[in-house]
């Protein structure tokens, strides 16, 4: 069974790059445009998922949100978390949220993401 990696980011031209990378890393990638649409996955009883990697700033049902969801639920708080995100104070909130952070528009910043998921699966 492939290792699967929840990908959300409202951007899609990120979340294909995300995508590609994964699937190249022989992971299978899981993507989703938002937080509400990814907790509904995880609630319909999501496959195992070895790593989350999510945007902050999005639509509906922010990064915070979702993260903040996914640590109060036994199931899935084991699961580690990346922080993929262009905001100012990205490291402050990684850290309040007890994530792992990549920071979005950097240069080498997909391979980064993939990077930081291999280090923790």
């Amino acid at each position: 069974m492939k290792i699967q990696i929840l990908i959300i980011e409202d951007n899609e031209d990120y979340r294909f790059l995300l995508s590609r990378a994964c699937r190249r890393e022989g992971f299978r990638p899981i993507p989703f445009h938002n937080g509400e649409e990814a907790l509904k996955y995880l609630r319909q009883g999501g496959q195992l998922i070895s790593a989350i990697l999510s945007d902050l700033d999005m639509p509906i049902c922010s990064g915070e949100k979702f993260i903040k969801e996914v640590k109060k639920n036994k199931s899935w708080n084991a699961i580690p978390i990346i922080l993929f995100s262009a905001e100012d104070n990205l490291e402050v909130t990684a850290l309040r949220l007890s994530v792992n952070f990549v920071h979005k528009g950097q240069k080498r910043d997909i391979a980064a993401a993939i990077l930081e998921i291999k280090k923790l699966i």
